[in-house]
């Protein structure tokens, strides 16, 4: 589920094809109700070098969808999780073997698919919107109370690394602009 550059998503098409994986594999492109999808998947993967959040493991795990993701571990919800495995970046054959494994032993899947929708429970009480509107409220009012836990460092870690890329990024796109014009 989801897109990406046409160079990879046709390089991916084509593999499937011609490993004979119609029948296993299915590229939706981006989509809009992910629950739609969730009672179709027996995994979830995730191959993001970088989240604030990872929303869409959550959502795979409130269906009871055991995940694979890469390492992810300035993220508390990753550290602390119970549901998915995972692997160090970039590792491709251990998060295949990952997969195999978990789409071979059924008693691992339901083991791990339940986990994960014990946890997502769990994350359904967390009050993020109070914990991010304390953040931007000391922006705004440096001298606001506000409790610095783990939880609030992660978040404001998460919030620099996330503006750093996109000034990089803008930073990028200005250099490729320059070059072309």
């Amino acid at each position: 589920v989801g897109d990406g550059p046409k160079q990879y998503i046709n390089h991916l098409t084509n593999y499937i094809k011609n490993n004979n994986l119609d029948d296993c594999v299915e590229l939706t492109g981006y989509i809009s109700d992910v629950k739609k999808i969730y009672p179709k998947a027996s995994v979830f993967l995730s191959t993001s070098e970088y989240e604030g959040f990872l929303l869409t493991l959550t959502e795979a795990m409130s269906a009871g969808i055991p995940g694979v993701i890469y390492e992810l571990p300035y993220l508390k919800i990753i550290r602390e999780g119970k549901g998915f495995i995972q692997i160090p970046q970039n590792d491709i054959k251990r998060a295949a073997s990952e997969i195999c494994h978990i789409l071979v032993d059924e008693s691992f899947r339901i083991k791990l698919g339940s986990d994960a929708r014990s946890y997502a429970e769990y994350l359904n009480k967390y009050d993020y919107k109070s914990k991010w509107e304390s953040i931007f409220l000391s922006l705004s009012q440096p001298s606001a109370n506000i409790n610095y836990d783990e939880s609030t460092e992660i978040m404001w870690d998460t919030m620099f690394q996330f503006y750093k890329k996109g000034i990089d990024k803008k930073n990028k796109d200005i250099q490729r602009y320059k070059k072309y014009n």
